[in-house]
């Protein structure tokens, strides 16, 4: 039981002021209902908020203490800037993701040009220009400079042949079987095609012919003299078992080699 200090009315619990530390009744237990005199001055947003005088305040950290700004003469609590200085680095973080995707993006659309238009295009014009080199060589009489010789196909090797008119010369003491594969040689090349040089051994003399590599069939070995497709192997009689009829002794090969 006590008496309110401002009317003298006795309570069973009277109410004490948290500023003047006086007891009060339920009427006058609000520091403006008793004229409090330690209650803090008024201003325009309301009384000054003490937190230090208020027995149910709850003690915040120095670290965590609340910030205080003023905007437009306005106190803006610490929250807001908080929410608000975040929102703008998500903003930023969502910009950087993007530009990182956009420059990703570029770069593999520029990757996939180059590696399929650009290359196709070059292996065109490649082509285009060969052919029409190739074209124009035979065009001024075989005058290619074989800069871009190659090896043939199988039909082209027999065109090739068909054409060449080295087979028609005579065999003589002046022009041998050297003079028939060199002068093949140098026409294939002059045509675009890789001819080679064989060189035959057989077991008391020698003996040269004329190779192409097909594209298609692999390595034919031609006779220079007749045109002709023959087999080259260590062992056998080239005359004989090329179908020549040819006397000749023992023509049997011991070592072949191909100069290109």
């Amino acid at each position: 039981m006590g008496k309110c200090s401002f009317c003298g009315k006795e309570e069973l619990l009277p109410f004490r002021c948290p500023y003047c530390g006086k007891y009060f009744c339920i009427e006058h237990r609000l520091p403006e209902n008793h004229n409090c005199p330690e209650a803090p001055a008024r201003t325009p947003l309301g009384p000054a908020y003490h937190p230090h005088k208020d027995p149910y305040a709850l003690t915040v950290p120095k670290h965590k203490k609340e910030r205080k700004e003023k905007i437009i003469g306005v106190i803006q609590p610490y929250e807001e800037h908080f929410e608000r200085k975040y929102t703008h680095k998500n903003h930023i973080s969502k910009t950087k993701i993007f530009t990182v995707c956009f420059v990703i993006l570029l770069v593999i659309t520029n990757f996939l040009f180059w590696k399929y238009y650009y290359a196709k295009a070059l292996e065109i014009s490649r082509n285009q220009g060969y052919e029409a080199g190739y074209a124009e060589g035979f065009k001024a009489g075989f005058s290619a400079t074989g800069y871009s010789i190659r090896d043939p196909t199988f039909s082209e090797a027999l065109q090739f042949l068909k054409y060449d008119q080295t087979d028609k010369n005579q065999y003589s003491e002046d022009y041998t079987c050297w003079n028939f594969a060199a002068d093949v040689k140098n026409n294939a090349f002059k045509a675009g095609y890789r001819c080679g040089l064989v060189y035959i051994e057989f077991r008391h003399s020698a003996h040269a012919i004329v190779c192409f590599n097909t594209t298609d069939k692999g390595l034919i070995f031609v006779e220079p003299q007749y045109d002709k497709i023959v087999k080259v192997e260590i062992g056998m009689d080239y005359w004989t078992d090329n179908g020549f009829n040819v006397i000749v002794a023992d023509e049997t090969i011991t070592y072949y080699a191909i100069v290109w």
